[in-house]
């Protein structure tokens, strides 16, 4: 059976030999994922390194754990998660409706409620860290049209997560 060649000119599929008119035989996105890809899986391979390597000095050395973790924590970028409240000028359907339609535009808000009660909304904020933080609370939820103030709260410690329902 012959061997069929890409020529990179034609743009023909290399299985099939069809031309693709000009067109890359790959999906349009595909760069785009490879490159999204590829360092997250060298960094799911260095993680993996370090972590045997972890393991390894703290069955040497138990004191050192402490070290190691500290130094891991430091080089990734895990993120920080904040809480906001935010109060609205009013409480009318166009302002609450303006907010929400924004809120829904910034991916650093992972968690949006209107709330009844003191404040107007609750946020969960995941930024990289605090000066990011500071960066988007200046640059764009404080910028929001209708927010007449916000107030953060910073988490020191989660004790539960869970998603589970108690039914």
């Amino acid at each position: 059976m012959p061997t069929t060649r890409y020529d990179a000119s034609r743009r023909e599929c290399p299985t099939s030999g069809h031309a693709h008119a000009g067109a890359d035989p790959q999906p349009a996105g595909w760069r785009a994922f490879v490159a999204e890809l590829l360092p997250r899986v060298f960094a799911a391979s260095a993680l993996s390194y370090f972590a045997y390597a972890a393991l390894l000095q703290w069955r040497m050395h138990p004191a050192r754990i402490t070290l190691i973790v500290t130094v891991l924590a430091a080089s990734l970028t895990v993120g920080l998660s904040l809480f906001a409240r935010v109060w609205f000028k009013a409480q009318d359907a166009e302002t609450t409706n303006g907010f929400i339609e924004a809120i829904k535009a910034m991916p650093q808000v992972v968690e949006c409620h209107v709330m009844a009660g003191e404040c107007d909304a609750l946020l969960r904020i995941v930024t990289e860290d605090l000066a990011s933080y500071r960066r988007f609370h200046a640059d764009h939820l404080t910028r929001i049209p209708g927010v007449q103030s916000v107030k953060t709260e910073v988490p020191m410690e989660t004790v539960k997560l869970t998603h589970a329902l108690p039914l």
